[in-house]
């Protein structure tokens, strides 16, 4: 809901990371292109440290997408560390319970971890994302959005020779898709919706 208020009020471009930034690639929920803030080696050995100040182990709860490397992050903690790997659907509260009935544990993950593990009464670190890789994030989000500009500039440009022409023209794509029309196009199919639609793909 609120990648879609975002959107709504404007948004071109997403900025996100770990899970959050998974759920919003799949499945095309999201219709603007998503940026996601890279956690390194060094966020979460930062995080380990903390954790083992709080409890005797560590368990790391992390997407795949959110670290890299983790065998050999583990290897330099020189703690007693686990790793639980979470995907879309996985239960984590569960998978916490377990980890817990186990032995006394502080957690270390993301905000949706963080979030079960308080409300739980687990002990949990957040793993915090360094300066750099915001920036470099942020920068990155920034390319996109001058370079979808300049594209949507072009398109204007597009659009209003092809509305200087009294004939109905449809510009396709490579895959016969509509992608651009005239104002006479609209008239002559009787509307948008008409030319965005799969029957007039299949008339193409």
């Amino acid at each position: 809901p609120v990648a879609k208020d975002l959107i709504d009020s404007g948004a071109t471009v997403l900025v996100a990371r770990g899970g959050t930034s998974d759920a919003l690639r799949a499945g095309g929920i999201v219709r603007v292109p998503v940026v996601s803030i890279p956690i390194t080696a060094y966020d979460v050995l930062r995080a380990v440290a903390e954790a083992k100040k709080k409890a005797p182990s560590v368990c790391i709860m992390a997407f795949e997408s959110m670290i890299e490397g983790l065998d050999e992050i583990i290897h330099l903690t020189g703690t007693e560390t686990s790793v639980v790997t979470l995907h879309e659907g996985f239960n984590i509260r569960d998978a916490m319970k377990d980890v817990w009935a186990r032995g006394e544990v502080c957690f270390v993950g993301g905000a949706i971890t963080c979030e079960i593990a308080h409300v739980s009464g687990y002990p949990c670190v957040l793993i915090r994302s360094g300066k750099e890789s915001v920036s470099e994030a942020i920068h990155e989000a920034s390319r996109i959005v001058q370079v979808r500009r300049a594209e949507e500039q072009k398109r204007t440009l597009l659009r209003g020779a092809l509305d200087s022409i009294d004939d109905g023209l449809v510009v396709v794509d490579s895959a016969g898709r509509p992608e651009l029309w005239n104002s006479r196009a609209v008239e002559v199919f009787g509307g948008d919706d008409l030319i965005r639609s799969e029957t007039f793909q299949a008339f193409m």
